[in-house]
């Protein structure tokens, strides 16, 4: 998958506020409800990128768990 992929990474990733994947991607400043609000998420996240990578990076094994943990509960 690659939203874990780019997790593992330290990649921010913009997620849809009405699914699973909002228990992997922690930061709700990313989140969206509405698809007008992307634009301004991504204006966001170019202005303040450093304000957006973990300070420390979780290995794709331990995302792949929480996904994993989301999806069936």
């Amino acid at each position: 998958n690659a939203l874990l992929e780019a997790l593992s990474t330290g990649l921010p990733c913009i997620t849809y506020k009405g699914s699973s994947n909002v228990e992997i991607v922690k930061d709700s400043r990313l989140w969206f409800s509405e698809e007008e609000e992307i634009v301004g998420i991504l204006n966001r996240l170019t202005s303040n990128y450093f304000d957006y990578i973990p300070q420390t990076l979780s290995r794709i094994d331990d995302t792949i768990n929480q996904y994993m943990l989301a999806l069936i509960g």
